[in-house]
């Protein structure tokens, strides 16, 4: 399937893919897709449906249902030594293309988060600092490498100052 942005990360939430774009220019916005999932004789399609205009250097998106509000929570990154940003941002449906969010909150990380995930109340963290082109590069290296999946409650990071 061919997408209209250029695809770097992807996550699922309420029947719908939504895939994402990692926009190296800080001054430019990524951008977070809705796919729409259907069968058409026994083929499985993706329509286009909404877009939402997410931070620069985003790498990972999910979305965080708590009570009756929506949150997306976006990892960004960029930089061996620069620390990474997770926004939760609260989410609001609308009935055109673009759907609004305002920022909630924003987290520190360590350098180089990349795929966020949520299962349940727990989400998840990987970190690229540990890929042997950022760890053994004796010039170049993550000085803060992060070599395992980090876990935390996403109700905690939400409403913990």
């Amino acid at each position: 399937f061919k997408c209209e942005y250029t695809t770097s990360f992807i996550t699922y939430h309420n029947d719908s893919l939504w895939v994402g774009t990692f926009n190296s220019d800080p001054k430019l916005n990524g951008v977070l897709t809705q796919y729409c999932i259907s069968h058409e004789r026994g083929v499985q399609c993706l329509q286009s449906n909404k877009v939402i205009f997410i931070p620069p250097h985003a790498n990972g998106a999910t979305f965080v249902d708590v009570n009756d509000e929506t949150y997306l929570a976006i990892t960004t990154s960029y930089g061996r030594n620069n620390d990474s940003s997770l926004y939760f941002y609260s989410v609001s449906d609308t009935l055109d293309k673009y759907i609004y969010y305002r920022e909630y909150k924003v987290l520190t990380l360590p350098p180089m988060a990349e795929e966020i995930c949520l299962d349940g109340d727990n989400i998840y963290f990987l970190f690229e600092s540990a890929a042997t082109a950022y760890s053994n590069v004796e010039d170049n290296k993550c000085e803060n490498i992060v070599n395992t999946v980090r876990i935390d409650n996403a109700k905690e990071l939400l409403y913990t100052r």
